[in-house]
């Protein structure tokens, strides 16, 4: 449990609280609009909903450890990669690739482990695993803050990028 609230934590936190903070910055910085950048999430999510059976098969044969580590390592790596987005299209392919991975690191793997481990008390499992998404708001979006605040956007996504490494 506690290995799935630290996934809802940054995959969460990042992708539903933090990433709106970065986006205000990023939009003052490169003179993009809104709409840019939200239409480079929708094709994300379009692009996660076609792999998200893949995903789930792969839990299914193998187990959510694999997939987790390695989705949580492309995340992390994407993340990181957030800090180097200059063009429009740097944003669409990156922030598409992060929404995929994170279809491994949080959504699919964490719900399968979970609910796989406990049969009495699922329910209170499942509730303590996704109390996890509202630390990551509580906590990754003051984090956000200060870090743009203080060393600027760029590489305050590589700092993110590196917490989700090490969590």
């Amino acid at each position: 449990v506690g290995v799935a609230v630290l996934a809802q934590f940054m995959g969460i936190g990042v992708a539903a609280y933090a990433t709106g903070i970065f986006f205000q910055a990023m939009f003052v910085d490169l003179g993009w609009s809104r709409g840019d950048l939200a239409l480079s999430m929708s094709v994300g999510a379009i692009l996660a909903a076609i792999v998200s059976p893949l995903v789930g098969a792969y839990v299914d044969k193998y187990g959510a450890n694999r997939i987790m580590a390695m989705s949580a390592f492309l995340s992390g790596g994407c993340l990181i990669l957030c800090g180097y987005i200059h063009e429009l299209w740097h944003a669409f392919f990156i922030f598409s690739l992060l929404t995929v991975f994170r279809t491994g690191f949080v959504y699919i793997p964490v719900m399968v482990m979970v609910s796989n481990w406990f049969s009495s008390k699922r329910g209170r499992a499942m509730g303590i695993a996704t109390a996890g998404q509202g630390l990551g708001g509580i906590i990754l979006s003051p984090l956000s803050t200060y870090l743009i605040s203080n060393i600027g956007w760029r590489i305050s996504w590589g700092v993110i990028g590196l917490l989700t490494w090490a969590i």
